[in-house]
């Protein structure tokens, strides 16, 4: 899946995305073996996440791009995610614009409003105080979703001998998150992340689809 002090997290379709506050081009690379985003688990599938962004000297501001990669297919297909995005910050907030376009749909410039539209607008905040996060997204464009909207809350409650842990609770609407339930919100991701170098583990469970997910990841 943004610059407040030294690193933060910013969550593309639930996947965090680091880039470090200084100026000029970083290269990133996830090694996972799922790619769950939001409570949900997209292409059933280990995964190879690159990612490249430029953050411009002075302004903070941040443009990037986010893949993932699926490595086996699942029924016949291979997802795949291109994900190219803006983040601008203001002291303690951060905002966002991002395409997810999925190429096995379509081309790149098709953003028609159909569930078989390759690309999803979306808006969406983060709110950094303390050892909390606040987290906000609203599908506007392409693929919507008829509008869907996402929350989330992040609490970091361990930064200690290397290792950080964080607790989180996300509820969504609509198909992109809660299938069913039209504009009413649903729980949709609980979870809990240990990080310690450049491993990260995570448990993370979707009342709403009665599913539970266990990631691995490395990062380089």
């Amino acid at each position: 899946m943004a610059i407040l002090s030294l690193m933060v997290v910013v969550f593309l379709h639930g996947n965090p995305v680091h880039a470090e506050n200084k100026g000029g081009v970083q290269v990133h690379l996830d090694l996972a073996s799922a790619y769950v985003t939001k409570g949900s688990n997209y292409g059933d599938s280990p995964a190879i996440q690159p990612e490249i962004t430029y953050t411009f000297p002075g302004s903070g501001i941040v443009v990037g791009v986010w893949n993932s990669f699926a490595l086996l297919p699942q029924d016949g297909v291979r997802y795949q995610e291109i994900d190219p995005y803006i983040l601008i910050p203001a002291g303690n907030l951060s905002l966002i614009l991002t395409d997810y376009y999925l190429p096995q749909l379509g081309g790149f410039f098709d953003f028609r409003n159909t569930p078989d539209g390759p690309n999803t607008v979306e808006i969406s905040a983060l709110y950094t105080v303390g050892k909390i996060c606040f987290y906000g997204a609203w599908e506007v464009g392409g693929y919507d979703f008829d509008k869907a909207r996402y929350l989330e809350a992040k609490y970091t409650f361990l930064e200690k001998g290397g290792y950080s842990a964080r607790a989180y609770v996300g509820a969504g609407d609509e198909m992109a998150y809660a299938p069913g339930k039209g504009d009413d919100f649903a729980l949709v991701n609980l979870g809990v992340t240990i990080s310690k170098d450049r491993l990260t583990v995570s448990l993370v469970r979707n009342p709403d689809s009665e599913k539970t997910y266990f990631v691995v990841k490395a990062s380089f």
